[in-house]
């Protein structure tokens, strides 16, 4: 059975194209629970893992070391923490800021699912829902694999200035395989960024 549905967004609202490319659509309370099962989760695991192995994570509990977050997940969750520290009772354990947020947005989504009947989903877990959205290009796959557009410009490659590693992006997202987010040539990210798109036809 084919449980998700991936739409091109366009909203033409208010004198403006927002071409939010493909994302998911939800229409029941099934479909928002299957996702959460089957993807949302996944999310996290990364994010949270991405965040306990950075630098930002090693200096709040007063250790040198770490790398830099490489998730979107994992640098909300280190936003999430530096405005943990702001309240008047910050709460010692992160894992009960990520859960509690985790639980507004499930509750967000579901509010708006029930109030406007269908939600958008992005790959980075934002949402959004318009009566203005045109959808085209269905595509309804067995698993939560986002499609990525096969266009001129699809893969980026970069160096920073003075950098000696390569990286890539597909689409704006950032290539990541087997673990790995940088090259030391720039046909070896070339050629991660073609298996990366591959892998997540």
């Amino acid at each position: 059975m084919r449980n998700f549905t991936f739409v091109r967004a366009v909203d033409r609202s208010r004198n403006m194209v927002l071409d939010y490319g493909f994302v998911l659509r939800i229409t029941s309370f099934f479909g928002l629970v299957n996702y959460w099962d089957k993807y949302r989760g996944s999310i996290c695991e990364k994010g949270l893992s991405d965040f306990f192995e950075s630098d930002h994570y090693f200096e709040l509990i007063g250790r040198s070391g770490g790398k830099h977050i490489k998730t979107g997940y994992g640098v909300w969750v280190a936003n999430l923490c530096d405005c943990e520290s702001f309240r008047d009772k910050p709460r010692k354990s992160i894992i009960d800021v990520v859960v509690d947020n985790e639980d507004k947005v499930f509750k967000g989504m579901q509010k708006c699912l029930d109030e406007h009947g269908c939600i958008y989903v992005q790959k980075t877990g934002s949402y959004f829902y318009g009566e203005y959205v045109e959808e085209s290009d269905e595509v309804t796959r067995d698993k939560c694999v986002f499609p990525y557009e096969k266009s001129e410009g699809a893969i980026s490659i970069f160096k920073w200035p003075g950098g000696k590693h390569f990286y890539a992006k597909v689409n704006g997202f950032d290539v990541v395989v087997n673990e790995v987010g940088k090259w030391n040539t720039e046909s070896a990210a070339k050629k991660a960024a073609e298996k990366f798109m591959l892998e997540n036809e």
